[in-house]
């Protein structure tokens, strides 16, 4: 298995834009499960405070990295995800984007 955690900032005042299309992007791709069909699971997070200004957090995790590859290909090749994931870089702070992969082993799941 491997483990995405993908960390950014949403732009003040974009907030509600940001929301919007993250909602879009999630549901083309419910509407199309040959996007996602090697996604095992994600989680969406986001701060519930006064504003819904700061940080977002996404985990995706994939069977293999071949899975993840096979899944970003997929992405890249959708035009109407491409345009979407745009308009979301443009709704971020950049400098704020970070991606960690992990590779856990069944050893590391288990809490002893």
């Amino acid at each position: 298995m491997i483990v995405i955690v993908s960390v950014w900032e949403v732009l003040e005042e974009r907030e509600h834009l940001h929301e919007e299309n993250w909602r879009r992007q999630g549901e083309y791709l419910l509407n199309h499960p040959e996007l996602t069909e090697k996604v095992r699971f994600s989680i969406y997070l986001h701060r519930e405070e006064e504003t819904e200004a700061g940080r977002r957090m996404l985990i995706m995790g994939f069977k293999s990295r071949e899975g993840l590859e096979s899944h970003n290909r997929r992405l890249v090749r959708d035009e109407e995800f491409k345009r979407l994931y745009e308009e979301w870089k443009s709704l971020i702070a950049p400098s704020t984007r970070r991606v960690e992969f992990w590779e856990p082993h069944m050893e590391d799941l288990w809490i002893s």
